[in-house]
């Protein structure tokens, strides 16, 4: 195991990762400033865990990350290569993941990356086919061994299992609690997926990596954190205020003071390395696992100051958390000001998120639609499937239906015919014509102030899923609902048709959740089987009353001979023995059931009898205890108290 992805597993010390940004290009003073910085650290004793290198930053083309970071772990370095979903579809990110296994490199950060903004001859088309938590979720599977379609047809194989470190990121420096309350859903979702550790996102706020601590213990996310530090300088951070660098945050009072501090005859570079050494501290002191350090132009000297001002600040850091309270006007947080980062009880306690009490008209149609026609409930559905069943080998029926179908979804939803639609995942919004990037699962990190990262005058959709979920209180669906990547076989299909014969995810998700729900109620079935064994018809009758009223199945004899026989034919889970006068007594009943192996684990419940007939039909209390049976209670009692001994003897 490499030493980096033992301390992040193990969660041992403190870890160090530093980011460079390869240009574009195969050789120049970006790309070879990697490799410089590699070979320092080789032949030094800084605590540097792994170097991190970026993967097309901003949308723009540039050398692959893969390259570098075989020329790093050539050296003995443990690189952390950017894993972003954009630029390829998913056939080519699993050769690219086989490819960075087999060269022995199994560290990845997997981001969404960026909108493409550049490329040869004008901007690149954007390809997004997976986003973060699908790629999570496939690297993922990858580790268990990927399971495909073996030679023979019908049968399967499992390739060999890969061993990768998975990392994520989570952007807290949203300004709206939409956006904000979304990235902490999504994350929840990277978690599940199968993440091993988290990076947040560069910023300058300190609350905000603090909300982070606080919603991952608030929601019990039990991995590794690093904190970014981000050393900038004036033209990046004009850059970043001017929100042309997405997901980056830098306000008019940080931009203001950097301005003044290059003022100084060093040009500020002594104060942007204090910056990162208190911030770096910060992260330090609570109780991150480590920092991911970064900037442009860093040199191996700059990192080591950060590394090594930072470790001699050590318990002094909260005399600079208010360096780092810069934030937007109007900012949304989730949890209490903490100014001094005690993380008390009462600071861990998240504010009640605003609920919308206007659902438009459109959503509202919707969701009547929905429970009329794409619910297993409603007749609608029942009638769709057998007209979809009768038109699928209808050529103009088949043709008749999409047309009417596309005609409807083109002006209520801007349908762009994927055929495996994600309306029910999103509150009735498309991601394919709503979100420039097709997300499925939750935003991306670039959205600025509620607005779309490719399209300054466009929502986020995950803003509008936001609150029009919010206004039916049902915004755990955003952090539960895995959303699987969209089956491309289906493209320029029905969507509907797909639904209503089981092709799409949809139908496919609800289909597994009906034939879950069976399994359960079977499972309960099998639980809920006694045997009633007694000569007293009315006793027996408000035992069977009672019993399958809580849906129990209750069989009942009345001799030794067929309660045999009925545990020969169906195994119960119970058997409650009471008195018997034909064909055998309880006492051998009871013995023969003992004495065969198969039947010997079933619990008996025993029934004393009026002390009349104990000589004939059954034992006295004493005699009864002295059985080998699970539980004795007189028969007098009353049958709710009977129901609660069988309930007890199942769970044990």
């Amino acid at each position: 195991m490499s030493r980096f992805k033992e301390k992040v597993l193990e969660g041992r010390g403190f870890i160090v990762t530093c980011e460079f940004v390869p240009g574009r290009g195969y050789k120049g003073r970006s790309i070879e400033e990697v490799i410089e910085f590699g070979k320092k650290v080789v032949s030094s004793d800084l605590p540097i865990h792994a170097v991190s290198i970026t993967d097309n930053p901003g949308g723009n083309p540039a050398i692959t990350p893969d390259v570098l970071g075989m020329e790093l772990h050539a050296m003995g370095l443990e690189p952390l290569i950017h894993f972003a979903c954009t630029d390829c579809n998913r056939n080519m990110i699993e050769s690219r993941a086989y490819a960075l296994a087999r060269d022995g490199i199994e560290n990845l950060l997997v981001v969404s990356g960026d909108y493409p903004t550049g490329g040869y001859k004008g901007v690149a088309k954007p390809i997004f086919d997976l986003n973060s938590v699908q790629l999570i979720r496939y690297l993922k599977d990858m580790n268990e061994g990927l399971e495909i379609p073996g030679r023979k047809k019908g049968t399967f194989e499992r390739l060999p299992k890969t061993d990768f470190l998975i990392g994520c990121v989570v952007s807290p420096f949203k300004r709206t609690e939409a956006e904000l309350m979304t990235q902490f859903f999504k994350l929840e979702k990277k978690a599940t997926a199968g993440a091993d550790f988290i990076v947040t996102q560069l910023g300058y706020d300190i609350r905000k990596f603090a909300e982070v601590l606080k919603y991952m213990k608030y929601r019990n996310i039990d991995l590794p954190i690093l904190g970014n530090v981000y050393v900038i300088n004036k033209t990046i951070a004009r850059i970043m205020n001017k929100e042309r660098i997405p997901g980056c945050v830098v306000t008019d009072e940080l931009l203001q003071k950097i301005e003044e501090e290059v003022q100084a005859p060093d040009k500020g570079k002594k104060a942007r390395l204090e910056r990162a050494a208190h911030l770096a501290a910060i992260f330090r002191g609570l109780r991150f696992n480590g920092i991911h350090i970064g900037g442009f132009g860093l040199k191996f000297e700059d990192f080591e100051y950060i590394i090594r001002r930072s470790g001699e600040i050590g318990e002094n850091w909260r005399d600079y958390v208010s360096e780092f309270r810069y934030s937007n006007k109007d900012e949304y947080y989730y949890f209490p000001d903490d100014p001094k980062l005690t993380f008390t009880q009462d600071k861990l306690v998240p504010a009640k998120l605003s609920k919308k009490t206007v659902r438009s008209f459109n959503f509202r149609m919707n969701r009547i639609m929905h429970r009329c026609a794409f619910t297993g409930c409603g007749l609608g559905y029942r009638i769709a499937i057998h007209i979809y069943e009768f038109v699928q080998n209808w050529e103009f029926g088949e043709h008749f239906c999409y047309f009417f179908e596309r005609q409807i979804k083109k002006l209520l939803f801007g349908c762009q015919e994927c055929g495996d639609c994600a309306l029910f995942d999103l509150a009735y919004l498309c991601p394919m014509s709503n979100c420039a990037k097709s997300q499925r699962n939750g935003p991306c990190g670039g959205s600025r102030n509620g607005m779309c990262e490719a399209d300054e005058e466009k929502n986020c959709v995950w803003v509008l899923v936001y609150d029009r979920l919010s206004s039916i209180t049902s915004l755990g669906d955003l952090s539960n609902e895995y959303v699987p990547p969209l089956d491309w076989s289906l493209w320029m299909t029905s969507s509907w048709a797909n639904f209503f014969l089981g092709r799409d995810h949809t139908s496919k998700k609800l289909r597994a959740m009906a034939k879950a729900v069976t399994e359960v109620e079977m499972g309960k079935e099998e639980m809920n089987k006694i045997l009633v064994t007694d000569d007293n018809p009315l006793f027996v009758n408000l035992v069977r009353n009672v019993f399958e009223n809580k849906s129990y199945r209750v069989a009942t004899t009345n001799s030794m001979t067929d309660a045999l026989e009925e545990v020969r034919r169906e195994k119960p889970n119970v058997i409650i023995l009471g008195t018997l006068t034909a064909r055998g007594s309880a006492f051998e009943l009871h013995n023969r059931l003992r004495d065969q192996p198969e039947y010997s684990d079933i619990p008996i419940l025993v029934l004393d009898v009026p002390p009349e007939n104990r000589l004939q039909k059954g034992w006295s209390r004493q005699e009864g205890l002295m059985l080998e049976t699970e539980d004795y209670v007189s028969r007098t009692v009353e049958p709710e108290f009977l129901l609660e001994r069988v309930e007890s003897l199942q769970r044990r």
